[in-house]
């Protein structure tokens, strides 16, 4: 699958909150935070998105996206970035070390 420009694996059956994957092209691990950080182009205010229960300004022009609990993950993603009003969409994901047993 395709994340943020780059190829990724899922360690598990479902794209959410918490999930492990790989990705290929670093061979690093990391776990879906379920969160997305996007940049509108400039000048340009966020406009609220109906999935979204959380926003945050984290520097000009970027946010920090928390969706409702009950969102499709993998569907907001791919919403967010057919959104013309973004120059850039991550699905942000925590590279930190984990402990084997954490990795199904």
């Amino acid at each position: 699958m395709n994340i943020n420009g780059e190829k990724f694996k899922l360690l598990q059956n479902t794209f959410a909150k918490d999930a492990m994957v790989v990705n290929l092209s670093m061979a690093e691990t990391g776990r879906i935070k379920g969160t997305f950080v996007v940049v509108t182009h400039s000048k340009q205010q966020l406009n609220h998105h109906a999935n979204t229960l959380i926003v945050s300004k984290i520097a000009k022009n970027t946010f920090r996206l928390v969706p409702q609990p009950s969102v499709n993950l993998s569907d907001y993603y791919q919403v967010l970035r057919a959104d013309t009003s973004f120059s850039v969409v991550e699905l942000e994901i925590d590279y930190s070390p984990v402990a084997p047993q954490q990795i199904k």
